[in-house]
């Protein structure tokens, strides 16, 4: 039994590149005089950053069908799933929303009960994202789209296992891909998701080796590359591209796979989740500290670093509190649970990673 490091250290890369996208929004935002112009090139792979949010959602994919295998259970998948996104979700959640209302945080400036209890209610749903809503925490959009992939995978699941009628399945089975169709054209960015069950589909029946290959192959970083250029342009060839890098990953083959596995991007995917969810946060502070309202230092090149340093490792300092005392203590609670029901299923593998889509565990021999 063990983990993939290769999809632990790809969740660190995503969430550092996702981390250096809003930085680089937060130096433009506060009102630094350093940052890249737009229509530069330095401004163009700044803008990659947001590309983390996708290699997040074809690790979900891949990582809720390996899920769904473990549990045998729509309903305990869901009830999995909420229990690991929901406790370090709640507290930036009302933090939000008990500061945001003081300070005019947005749209938040002025609302009446009736508009708080809604938007409150709503943004604990994760509903802003998929819906035109008023969203609170400005990630919480990718949540929104996690939740809704967690349902859709559920449903088909259902249906596969528990529809014994033909025509009710068939009736069901339509319904399904009509409202999947529907979320896939309102929302591209969905297909990720797409991208990484069928990574799934692909490489369940092929266990893993004992060690990971030290070829040194390029593909998946030429793959993953491709993802990024063509993403605006060929989102097509982008979707297959990053399918094709991630395949490289869940096989833990090739030079992409040999750099996913460095300790530093091994941390940052175990906290990514809190990490996600807290560095705006930090941010929002910081840059009123350290921007063009309130900058340090004269020097505004030694300021950015300064900001830059500061915002990291607060971020890093809040989210490894918030891995280790709401995440981890959550989860333990909950398998502690787990182990006590004499029903639950033991003899699973473990080949995927605990953040954001809790410790998959796949039996490679079980038929779907």
């Amino acid at each position: 039994m063990r983990r993939n490091a290769s999809i632990q250290g790809l969740r660190g890369l995503a969430v550092l590149m996702v981390f250096f996208y809003h930085l680089h929004h937060a130096a433009i935002t506060g009102g630094f005089t350093l940052f890249l112009s737009e229509g530069t090139i330095g401004y163009d792979i700044a803008e990659l950053g947001m590309l983390g949010v996708d290699l997040f959602f074809m690790i979900s994919g891949y990582l809720i069908c390996a899920s769904l295998v473990k549990h045998g259970s729509a309903l305990q998948f869901l009830k999995n799933r909420a229990i690991r996104i929901y406790p370090a979700f709640l507290i930036p959640h009302l933090i939000v929303f008990t500061v945001g209302p003081m300070i005019g945080y947005q749209w938040m400036a002025n609302l009446s009960v009736s508009e708080y209890l809604l938007h409150f209610c709503s943004n604990l749903l994760f509903l802003p994202g998929v819906f035109p809503l008023p969203i609170a925490q400005i990630v919480a959009w990718s949540l929104s789209y996690e939740f809704a992939f967690y349902l859709l995978a559920a449903s088909a699941f259902a249906i596969h296992r528990k529809i014994s009628s033909t025509w009710i399945k068939a009736l069901l089975v339509l319904c399904w891909l009509t409202v999947t169709t529907v979320a896939l054209r309102e929302h591209p960015r969905a297909w990720f998701f797409v991208a990484g069950a069928v990574s799934f589909a692909l490489t369940r029946n092929r266990p893993l080796s004992d060690g990971y290959t030290l070829r040194l192959s390029p593909l998946g970083i030429v793959t993953i590359t491709v993802m990024a250029l063509t993403f605006h342009s060929h989102f097509t060839i982008a979707v297959l591209a990053g399918m094709i890098g991630f395949l490289t990953i869940v096989r833990e083959s090739g030079l992409l796979s040999v750099i996913l596995r460095l300790p530093i991007l091994q941390y940052l995917g175990d906290i990514s989740y809190s990490l996600y969810l807290w560095h705006v946060m930090v941010m929002f502070v910081t840059k009123r500290v350290f921007g063009s309202n309130g900058s340090l230092l004269p020097n505004p090149i030694l300021n950015f670093v300064l900001f830059t340093v500061v915002t990291a490792g607060l971020s890093v300092a809040v989210s490894h509190v918030s891995f280790r005392f709401v995440e981890t203590a959550c989860s333990r609670r909950f398998s502690r649970r787990k182990s006590s029901d004499p029903n639950q299923a033991t003899t699973a593998r473990i080949v995927g990673t605990k953040i954001g889509d809790d410790a998959t565990t796949v039996d490679t021999k079980k038929a779907a």
